[in-house]
């Protein structure tokens, strides 16, 4: 995809970030970073000239995940860092400006802090999120626009109800029943519309949510399933894939892919192999 001019993020959790730390896993999820890595460091010429774009990106987040407010700055600070991501999203001056006004506005609001005696509890925050946003190059387009610090607004308080304790979480919803689908649907929309009819016929946003294991026994017992979203609905996990963005740590040498997923022994890594090829 890359090479043909498409620009690819591909994002997997560090390891203290990972929510299975099985050896084989890690080793496996490694070796494909790895891969991917080299690829782009390889290719890198060719994917200049075609306007691709391949970067390999691992979660490493020591927030809470119940402060969404530290969420909003840690995706303000990423896209300083790195040009490429400032670029790529081309947010107009006000988007960060309105970011840094909408994390100072809830700095100051108390957020849960995760119990340590609960059975769930993890020190740092784990992704397992098996997500994957596709735009074309026309629909890019409407990731430019000021709107997505109001949409933002929007999005952040309902963001914070669901991170609430479980028993009040569940009460807000019931207060407040009406769908998180609504965010930012009418500037999508008017954006759309002003579009020229040749451009509209290529503008495609497509989401898919859910999990696909590739083994025999995902496949028989675990019920597999993808959520595909079309449309503008599609538009709506960006919030959150922008915020596992801002999260991460972009990786531009196989030494910072090792400081953050470290190299296992090879007598693990055969049997990491032999396992996959086995079951």
């Amino acid at each position: 995809c890359a090479l043909r001019g498409g620009r690819v993020l591909v994002i997997t959790p560090a390891l203290v970030n990972a929510p299975a730390r099985s050896f084989g896993s890690i080793i496996r999820s490694r070796e494909l970073l790895w891969r991917l890595l080299v690829a782009s460091q390889v290719f890198n010429e060719e994917l200049t000239r075609r306007g691709g774009l391949l970067k390999v990106g691992l979660f490493n987040s020591e927030l809470p995940v119940t402060n969404i407010p530290a969420k909003v700055l840690a995706v303000r600070r990423t896209l300083q860092q790195h040009q490429w991501l400032h670029d790529l999203f081309d947010f107009p001056p006000a988007v960060y400006t309105g970011l840094e006004e909408l994390a100072a506005q809830y700095a100051t609001v108390p957020f849960p802090v995760p119990d340590s005696t609960d059975f769930e509890y993890r020190r740092y925050p784990q992704l397992h999120m098996k997500a994957n946003f596709m735009a074309s190059r026309e629909a890019w387009r409407v990731m430019a626009r000021e709107d997505w610090v109001d949409f933002t607004r929007q999005y952040v308080p309902r963001r914070m109800a669901q991170v609430k304790s479980r028993g009040t979480a569940v009460q807000s919803f019931g207060e407040n029943p009406e769908p998180l689908i609504d965010v930012g649907e009418d500037a999508v929309r008017r954006w759309y519309d002003e579009l020229p009819v040749e451009q509209r016929a290529r503008v495609v946003f497509f989401t898919l949510i859910g999990s696909a294991n590739q083994n025999d026994r995902s496949f028989s017992s675990d019920g597999e399933i993808v959520i595909a979203l079309s449309n503008w609905p599609a538009v709506i996990p960006y919030l959150d894939l922008l915020s596992i963005i801002g999260q991460s740590r972009w990786v531009e040498t196989t030494d910072e892919l090792d400081a953050l997923l470290p190299r296992r022994a090879m007598v693990l890594t055969r049997v990491a192999h032999w396992f996959k090829a086995m079951f």
